[in-house]
């Protein structure tokens, strides 16, 4: 629990009176509204701002260790036409069945910047090749079908690659040319 103490000392009756006040409550409540504004409460992944700050760190280090990074840019193809179709209700089940296949990939570097746009970053990872086949993993996990209340609806990936430093040095380039 938390436990927030007041204190104050009488002079009159030479002691000191505390009260104590849990706020374990309070704590529970800010420690949530931090996660609600790091995470997309969607797919519970990390959401732009997150994924923007981690990018930022991951370059930090792969300056000062002189080793890659990787940032893929994925796009669901034909996203739009599931919310068109068949409505924002099934739309939300496939992004979030969308999230936790690519976790299943690629354990906890995927983050949600928006839409059916997800971005994941590879530290320390020196073949190209490796970042490819990862890739590859991640649109065979897609292409399985999505079934959903009776439908079985069929999405694939776009993903961009983009290195550190081959690509660029700042976050800017390195999402744009993904």
């Amino acid at each position: 629990i938390h436990v927030l103490w007041s204190t104050r000392w009488s002079e009159q009756h030479q002691v000191r009176i505390a009260v104590a006040h849990d706020i374990t409550e309070r704590k529970q409540m800010e420690q949530h509204l931090e996660y609600l504004a790091k995470h997309d409460p969607l797919t519970r992944l990390p959401n732009r701002s997150t994924v923007n700050e981690r990018l930022q760190k991951s370059l930090v280090g792969a300056r000062a260790s002189d080793a890659n990074l990787h940032v893929l840019f994925i796009d669901v193809d034909k996203f739009k036409q599931v919310n068109d179709n068949h409505s924002h209700s099934i739309g939300d089940q496939v992004l979030e069945q969308i999230a936790q296949r690519l976790l299943n990939c690629v354990r906890d570097s995927v983050g949600r910047i928006g839409g059916d746009e997800f971005i994941v970053l590879f530290n320390n990872i020196s073949s190209s090749e490796t970042v490819v086949n990862l890739a590859q993993k991640m649109c065979c996990a897609i292409a399985k079908p999505f079934e959903i209340l009776g439908l079985s609806l069929e999405l694939s990936l776009s993903i961009g690659i983009a290195s550190y430093p081959e690509h660029g040095s700042n976050s800017e380039s390195l999402l744009q040319l993904a």
